[in-house]
């Protein structure tokens, strides 16, 4: 058998072990259902070529009520707060409101199948879906708190610096200790502050500039673009933050300090997302621009 059947016989093993049913859907799909999930929350796991793409459509729905500026930004502050690596997104066409998990996979080599970081990460985002289909997501979330800043000296800050050095990512390091990564996004400096949350997960966050005041339709179109991106970059959720300079990001929430292959995976998902994002954020502050953009897409302002 090879790496990669093993792999997927080790996803499946998985999802049984942690659902209600598992129902294969083709060759690389299946239908869970969870105990503990509302009665209409099946989940559709697929896999593609290493990763695992867990997805559902939640009921609330709609251009006015469903998903106006208020609705938007609350999503945004409830991303912070999901089980990692869980986030709120909005689906293509008329806005479809979705709850995803994209799930890096990695083999454990050597015909062993899935490694055991890999699936831990699985069997902590069917339960993260258990628990917000449940109704219990703020129980479980991570916090929307951003966490305490990590330092150099700090045990999990020195590890994270480690693994920078070895993936080849650049960094700063202030005279008070703390520091930063810098992402690649050709023509702009992206900087990522890493955080410590209560019971060692690490969270990674990439800030996005606004004004402090906006207009409800930008409000909805930054929304609106933030959602929709968090369903295509894998692995890197959009938030609202709250800080008036930088009143969005983009992070990663690990469980604990992740291996050399998902730190980089990490901070490839954060450059990516601010590629996709940071000019288009700025240039949805214009409200002229904001308006245009929800008609191009079909959505009412």
């Amino acid at each position: 058998m090879t790496d990669e059947r093993c792999c997927m016989a080790g996803v499946e093993r998985v999802l049984t072990a942690a659902a209600v049913s598992v129902v294969p859907v083709g060759a690389r799909g299946w239908l869970l259902r969870l105990d503990g999930a509302d009665a209409a929350g099946s989940v559709m796991a697929t896999s593609v070529p290493g990763w695992l793409l867990l997805e559902t459509a939640l009921p609330v729905v709609g251009r006015a009520a469903g998903l106006g500026p208020a609705r938007v930004q609350s999503l945004l502050r409830q991303n912070a707060a999901l089980p990692s690596p869980l986030t709120y997104a909005v689906g293509p066409g008329a806005p479809r409101l979705l709850l995803t998990a994209d799930v890096p996979l990695e083999d454990a080599g050597c015909g062993a199948g899935l490694s055991d970081a890999s699936g831990d990460l699985v069997r902590a985002s069917v339960d993260g879906f258990r628990v917000v289909l449940g109704g219990g997501a703020a129980a479980a979330g991570a916090s929307p708190d951003p966490g305490v800043r990590l330092r150099v000296a700090d045990p999990a800050g020195a590890a994270l610096l480690s693994l920078c050095r070895e993936t080849g990512w650049l960094h700063d390091e202030r005279a008070d200790g703390q520091f930063t990564f810098t992402l690649d996004v050709p023509g702009l400096f992206c900087q990522v502050q890493p955080f410590v949350l209560p019971g060692g997960s690490i969270r990674l966050r990439a800030g996005l500039a606004a004004p402090p005041r906006l207009s409800r339709v930008c409000r909805r179109a930054i929304g609106l673009l933030l959602l929709t991106a968090s369903r295509v970059v894998r692995l890197a959720r959009a938030a609202a933050a709250g800080g008036a300079a930088e009143p969005y990001v983009w992070e990663v929430v690990w469980p604990a300090v992740p291996a050399a292959s998902l730190f980089d995976r990490g901070l490839t998902a954060l450059s990516i997302a601010c590629r996709m994002t940071a000019r288009e954020l700025r240039a949805l502050c214009d409200e002229s621009i904001a308006r245009e953009y929800l008609a191009l897409r079909g959505w009412s302002p």
